[in-house]
C-alpha cells in the first residue's frame, strides 16, 4: 500500500512499497543523446516558468477508459510502477515482485523476485530494466528484460532507498537517491557503485537524458539540471507547486507538479519552462508521468490518466474513472495504466 509523503507544499499519498513511476516509453525512459544546455559550474536560476494564459484551461472531461477500447487486467496483486522493456510491460507489486505482462494481451508471463519492496520508480537503460529493492538491505537490481532474469544485484550502503523517488538510467550512469539523502552513482559497465554525494535539501526524484541528470526539488519548486558526471548543479528551473515525478521525451523534460495538478514542460536547450499544462482539478495523490507514442501521459487523481500533445502543449484527452494511485507507461502500441488499490492494469491500444 502507498505511504504518505510529506513535502513543504503538499501531503502526497505515494505509490507505496509497491511503486508508482515508470520509464522511457514509460515515465523514466531517458534518451542518452546530449543536447546543448547550460554547462557552467555555478547554478543558473531562470525566471519564473513560461505558461499559457492565466487562468489556465481546465483538463478535459474524462472518457471511460474501457469504453475507449482499453482492456482491464485484474487480480495482479498490487500493481504499481510500470515500465516497458525488452518487448514486455513490467509491473512492480505483481507476482514475486515485478510481473512480466504480455505486450498485446496483458497476460502475466512470470515475474522477477525482489528481496524487498519496490518503493520507487523503475527505469530502462543500457539494455536493462533497473529496479530498487527497498528494506533492511537496499539494492538496485539490473534485470535482463528479454530473459526476465536478474543479472546483477548491487548493494547500496544506506538505511534504505528513498521512497517515492525514481531511478535515473542514462548519460553513462545509473543514479539513485537513498533515504539518507545521498545520490549514488552506479557504473553500468561494472555494476558497481562509484560515487556517493549529498543531495540538496528537497530533492525527491531523478531521471537522466538530454545531456544531463535531472532532479525535482519539492522545497524550492524547481527542476535542477545536474552534471551527469558528479551531480553538481548547472541550473535551477522554476516549475509548478510540489514537483516530484518527471519524464524525458519529445525533446523535453516533463515535470508532474503534485500540489497544483499541472505538468511543466522544460526546454533543455534554454533551461527554461515553456508551458504549464493543467492535468487535474486539484492536488494529485502519488501519480506518475511518462512519454511515449508521441504524447506525454500524466497519471492523476481526478481521472486515471491525461494525454498531453507535445505539439500544442495542451491536454487533449483524459480517461477514467479515477482509481487510487498508480503508474503509467506508453509506447507507440499502447498506454498502460495501473491502480494498485483495485489490483488492475489497463491497456489502451494506440494503433
Amino acid at each position: 500500500m502507498r505511504v504518505p509523503v510529506v513535502s513543504v507544499a503538499v501531503v502526497a499519498i505515494g505509490c507505496a512499497l509497491a511503486a508508482c513511476g515508470g520509464s522511457s516509453g514509460s515515465s523514466g525512459t531517458a534518451s542518452s543523446s546530449a543536447v546543448a544546455g547550460a554547462t557552467s559550474t555555478a547554478p543558473a536560476t531562470t525566471e519564473d516558468p513560461a505558461t499559457t494564459a492565466v487562468p489556465l484551461a481546465p483538463p478535459p472531461a474524462a472518457t471511460d477508459i474501457e469504453a475507449a477500447g482499453a482492456s482491464r487486467i485484474g487480480d495482479l496483486g498490487e500493481p504499481d510502477w510500470l515500465a516497458i522493456a525488452g518487448g514486455s510491460t513490467w509491473a512492480a507489486g505483481v507476482g514475486d515482485g515485478i510481473g512480466r505482462l504480455d505486450p498485446k494481451t496483458g497476460a502475466l508471463h512470470g515475474s522477477v523476485a525482489v528481496p524487498g519492496a519496490v518503493c520507487l520508480a523503475m527505469d530502462v537503460g543500457f539494455g536493462s530494466l533497473w529496479a530498487g529493492s527497498c528494506g533492511a538491505q537496499p539494492s538496485i537490481l539490473r534485470i535482463d528484460p528479454r530473459k526476465g532474469k536478474v543479472i546483477a544485484a548491487i548493494p547500496i550502503e544506506a538505511s534504505d532507498l528513498s521512497p517515492e523517488s525514481s531511478i535515473a538510467a542514462g548519460e553513462g550512469a545509473v543514479w539513485v537517491q537513498t533515504a539518507d539523502a545521498d545520490l549514488v552513482k552506479i557504473d553500468p559497465a561494472t555494476n558497481a557503485v562509484v560515487t556517493k554525494v549529498k543531495a540538496a535539501d528537497g530533492i525527491v526524484a531523478l531521471r537522466a537524458g538530454l545531456g544531463a541528470l535531472w532532479a525535482t526539488d519539492v522545497t524550492n519548486n524547481t527542476l535542477q539540471r545536474l552534471d551527469p558526471a558528479d551531480a553538481s548543479v548547472q541550473a535551477e528551473i522554476p516549475v509548478g507547486d510540489g514537483p516530484r515525478f518527471l519524464a524525458i521525451g519529445e525533446g523535453a523534460v516533463w515535470v508532474l507538479n503534485q500540489a497544483d495538478g499541472t505538468v511543466t514542460r522544460v526546454d533543455p536547450t534554454t533551461n527554461s519552462a515553456t508551458a504549464t499544462i493543467p492535468v487535474d482539478a486539484g492536488a494529485i495523490d502519488g501519480g506518475d508521468i511518462a512519454v511515449g507514442g508521441r504524447s506525454a501521459w500524466a497519471r492523476v487523481s481526478g481521472s486515471l490518466v491525461v494525454e498531453i500533445d507535445p505539439s500544442t502543449n495542451t491536454a487533449t484527452a483524459a480517461y477514467g474513472p479515477p482509481h487510487g494511485s498508480g503508474s503509467v507507461a506508453a509506447n507507440g502500441a499502447a498506454v498502460w495504466v495501473s491502480a494498485h488499490d483495485v489490483s488492475a492494469v489497463w491497456r489502451l491500444p494506440r494503433s
